[in-house]
């Protein structure tokens, strides 16, 4: 029967560790892809420009590598899912009145006036009144808890 030496079985375990430090190997292949998020309306023309919107704005957005998770919504974290939160104007239309359901879903776990989530990936905001406004959106997880990427988009009520 082969026994390795201690040397080999030590040389074996430093091999694992920078693997997994490295990323390389086995381990990396079991993980998943970062969350990516991308508003894709209201959409930007090449120069950069939103299209005017009216008191009425839908914001859609383009997710990938995550599953949005209403049957997980508030439970603990399972990676690749989570939900989306969406601010607009730092919180100051993310109440009921504003974003319909998903401002009543936000009164209820406590972040009206700052977020409003979404377990779909589009939000609509009604009442919104002319003028200059920007839309912050993030990744979250399970139990609310930022993932990383958020996106932005600035447009004009008039």
């Amino acid at each position: 029967m082969y026994v390795p030496s201690r040397s080999r079985l030590v040389a074996g375990a430093i091999v694992a560790l920078v693997s997994l430090v490295l990323g390389t190997g086995a381990a990396s292949a079991r993980r998943a892809a970062p969350p990516e998020i991308k508003i894709t309306f209201p959409s930007r023309c090449a120069c950069g420009i939103v299209t005017p919107q009216t008191s009425t704005v839908e914001i859609i957005v383009q997710v990938k590598n995550l599953k949005l998770s209403k049957a997980h919504f508030g439970k603990a974290p399972v990676p690749g899912e989570g939900h989306l939160l969406f601010s607009l104007d730092r919180g100051k239309f993310d109440h009921p009145k504003y974003s319909g359901d998903n401002g009543r879903l936000g009164a209820s776990i406590g972040v009206e006036g700052k977020y409003s989530p979404a377990v779909t990936p589009k939000i609509v905001y009604r009442n919104v009144p002319e003028g200059s406004h920007t839309v912050v959106v993030y990744v979250v997880a399970n139990n609310h808890k930022k993932l990383g990427p958020s996106t932005s988009l600035k447009f004009t009520v008039q």
